[in-house]
């Protein structure tokens, strides 16, 4: 089953200007639970764990500066490296096993 990172929830909350921040704080902390998990879950391949680690920090990013007008600048980096990670599940090349 493949693993979906961007889904409505993220598109249509975090990226709206009318959402409260505190929605969107709690979109954040599921968004780096989900990745911590999704490193925990499989055997990732070091591109693939680069990425998360890459993302997890955006999101920490994106967190701190919900208010600063580059959040949307932000909103589109993890965006994107999200897309990345599916990506590389859809492919079979994040976990280890499938890179050997």
């Amino acid at each position: 089953m493949a693993e979906i990172l961007v889904d409505a929830d993220w598109g249509l909350r975090l990226g709206g200007e009318e959402t409260p921040s505190a929605v969107k704080v709690s979109l954040i902390e599921a968004k780096r639970q989900q990745l911590a998990q999704l490193k925990e879950r499989r055997k990732p391949s070091n591109k693939l764990i680069y990425l998360i680690n890459i993302t997890i920090n955006e999101l920490t990013n994106l967190k701190k500066n919900l208010e600063a007008r580059e959040h949307t600048l932000l909103y589109g980096r993890v965006t994107y490296l999200l897309r990345q990670i599916e990506s590389e599940l859809q492919d079979g090349l994040g976990s280890v096993d499938s890179a050997s």
